[in-house]
């Protein structure tokens, strides 16, 4: 964008009653991108939409390495998608290479564009993040959408205003529940390869096994433990 540079936008859509959720500007860079989205990034612009549309029960995304370890080919559940179990969100994960899953949602991407990018020009990111929001209200309240009958969305399913579960940044610690983590962890399996000395990497985190695992490809699942958030029992497989 002339005057501010490189800039993504994250758009959140419902895509049950087709309510634009938010779309929020982030500056990549001056001339060309010099950095990814990350986390604090992604729990940014969702805080913001928890604040005013509750909690949703599921967040559909696509394989973004925040969302999704596409490094690994038995991969571990991210700290997003950890953040989000605490709250009780739970996160599919779209499949590879099929866009036409989520039609719905790259058209969304298409009119953002359109409506807020395409020839404009803004003096800083904070117009145009007020421009945006300028936008969604037009979208949701005035704007007909075809696969609601060409009412707009928020005339079609009034009932999206009111949040089923409520949130406030402030009251986020009351609201996480880590036996979810707990839950979600016993169900699952994860391979590693170890390293010469036996050193393991298991959701960002480096662990020591001992030279007698090294080399060996290993087998971790979760050993629960409250008091102690988790460990992880193994099994070393030649």
């Amino acid at each position: 964008m002339p005057d501010i540079g490189v800039i993504t936008l994250v758009n959140l859509i419902d895509r049950f009653s087709r309510v634009k959720i938010l779309s929020y500007p982030f500056r990549l860079g001056e001339k060309q991108a010099s950095r990814h989205l990350d986390t604090a990034d992604y729990q940014l612009v969702l805080r913001l939409a928890f604040t005013e549309w509750g909690l949703p029960d599921r967040l559909l995304v696509d394989r973004d390495s925040v969302f999704y370890d596409n490094n690994s080919k038995s991969p571990f559940p991210t700290r997003l998608q950890l953040w989000l179990l605490v709250l009780g969100v739970s996160l599919i994960v779209g499949p590879p290479n099929r866009p036409t899953d989520r039609a719905g949602t790259e058209r969304s991407h298409q009119t953002w564009a359109q409506q807020a990018l395409v020839g404009q020009r803004y003096d800083t990111v904070e117009d145009l993040r007020i421009t945006l929001m300028e936008r969604r209200h037009f979208l949701d309240e005035w704007l007909p959408c075809a696969t609601l009958g060409d009412v707009p969305p928020l005339k079609a399913c009034p009932e999206a205003r009111k949040p089923r579960r409520g949130y406030r940044p402030e009251q986020e610690a009351g609201l996480i529940d880590v036996s979810r983590v707990y839950a979600y962890l016993s169900q699952g399996q994860w391979f590693r390869r170890a390293s010469n000395i036996g050193g393991i990497a298991l959701g960002g985190k480096v662990y020591a096994l001992g030279r007698e695992t090294g080399r060996t490809k290993t087998l971790w699942s979760p050993l629960i433990q409250p008091t102690t958030a988790w460990s992880f029992k193994w099994w070393a497989v030649t």
